[in-house]
């Protein structure tokens, strides 16, 4: 069965669609893997080895291959393993998500505004800015007597007050507990 999917898992077939009949380059270029083989190498040092990401089925996997050889150093296929990663990458995502973005009201946190606004400042290095730091006089006290449930909507009514109202090259951040700061166009 020269040429052919050979040894397969369950997962495979279930994920991949895999058939006992699939050939080494349908299976290939259905997977989107730039991979080739030269027939009859019998030469290690060309040896391949692939990783890469693909997601299927609203999954990510990371796949990896490589040539398989014989004990007598013959090239007789090449062995690919898919492992999910999708918990990995929604991770991954969260840490960025939280490493950029207040967690309460969704605006930027205070380390990345200042990255942002730095950008926006050198790539309109011509155009004059206005920078505002504003604060809820008496939050503190406001949360005390009203509660931090009501608090919190007081601050999130502030977010949605900045989405709405900010335009091109404009940056807004929460930066602390009541602090927001604004990048705007002069």
């Amino acid at each position: 069965i020269q040429n052919r999917l050979q040894v397969y898992n369950n997962a495979a077939e279930r994920v991949l669609h895999v058939y006992p009949n699939l050939s080494l380059e349908a299976f290939v270029d259905e997977n989107g893997l730039d991979y080739s083989v030269e027939k009859g190498s019998k030469c290690r040092e060309k040896e391949r080895i692939f990783s890469r990401t693909k997601i299927i089925d609203g999954n990510t996997y990371l796949i990896n291959g490589r040539d398989f050889w014989d004990e007598n150093d013959q090239f007789i296929g090449f062995f690919v393993s898919y492992t999910d990663i999708t918990g990995q990458e929604r991770l991954k995502d969260e840490a960025m998500l939280y490493a950029t973005r207040d967690r309460l009201t969704g605006l930027w946190n205070r380390d990345y505004f200042f990255e942002v606004a730095k950008n926006i400042l050198e790539e309109n290095s011509k155009e004059k800015f206005i920078m505002i730091a504003t604060d809820i006089y008496h939050f503190k006290l406001f949360n005390e007597i009203l509660g931090t449930e009501v608090g919190d909507d007081l601050l999130l009514a502030f977010a949605q007050a900045y989405r709405e109202n900010c335009g091109k090259n404009w940056a807004f951040a929460r930066i602390s507990a009541d602090r927001f700061a604004l990048l705007m166009p002069k």
